[in-house]
């Protein structure tokens, strides 16, 4: 009898504890996709397309829960649309995400901003800079 209550007991702790984590990760993703910063999101698989169209653009890798993240997306996305740079957003914690990008090009710093030019990862800034640098990055990335 006691190993039934232990068992119940153990049951419910590990539902109590899947619907929390379940929670946490919905609120996580869910949040972005109903930010407008956010509008210009790419999945691995676009990247990759992107990639080996040679395309010149910048991709800004971010983890949803990632404070710095968010403080680094409220300056580059206003600021890559108003320098008419074509930047994207990669959210690295899906875990689709997160296998392709890592095994083609290494675990980004998050938050990172990468270009990408002629089929490869040109340069990257990583964690949160000042202003003027994310400015000077978009307009002259050869200096990174």
């Amino acid at each position: 009898m006691l190993s039934v209550r232990w068992f119940a007991l153990f049951a419910i702790i590990m539902t109590v504890g899947v619907v929390i984590y379940s929670n946490i990760f919905d609120g996580n993703t869910n949040d972005q996709n109903d930010n407008p910063l956010f509008k210009n999101e790419i999945s691995a698989q676009q990247l990759s397309e992107k990639v080996e169209e040679k395309a010149e653009f910048f991709v800004f890798f971010y983890e949803p829960a990632c404070e710095e993240c968010e403080e680094v997306a409220e300056i580059i996305i206003p600021l890559a649309e108003e320098l008419d740079v074509d930047l994207y957003a990669l959210n690295v914690f899906v875990p689709s995400s997160s296998a392709n990008t890592w095994g083609n090009y290494g675990r980004p710093t998050i938050p990172s901003v990468a270009l990408f030019k002629d089929d490869m990862w040109h340069s990257n800034l990583n964690g949160p800079q000042k202003d003027n640098i994310y400015e000077e990055f978009f307009m002259r990335p050869g200096l990174y």
